[in-house]
């Protein structure tokens, strides 16, 4: 059971945060594109929660698999990234930018 199967059933337990809630529609929509990822016998038990703090996009948690595709890690692996490319270095009390 460590892959999250219900392995007598065949059942597939999956989780989907949003930002906002979910129409009907993209719930459905959800469930066929979900579903192209399990076997022919599995069954997909699909779970929609929503959490503001991802401010857009969607948190997927499928089996023992995660995909954050939500604004907030876009935003934050931005930065991130900024900040890598942005060093600072103190030269006499001037602040001099570079990038690497």
């Amino acid at each position: 059971k460590s892959s999250g199967i219900n392995a007598e059933y065949g059942e597939v337990p999956c989780k989907v945060t949003s930002a906002a809630p979910l129409s009907e529609a993209n719930v459905e929509t959800l469930k066929e594109s979900l579903g192209k990822f399990l076997k022919g016998n599995e069954k997909l038990l699909l779970e929609t929660a929503t959490d503001e703090s991802l401010i857009g996009g969607m948190v997927v948690e499928i089996g023992d698999k995660r995909v954050d595709m939500s604004t907030a890690t876009k935003i934050k692996k931005l930065k991130a990234s900024l900040a890598s490319l942005c060093k600072c270095v103190m030269t006499k009390k001037r602040i001099v930018r570079y990038y690497i």
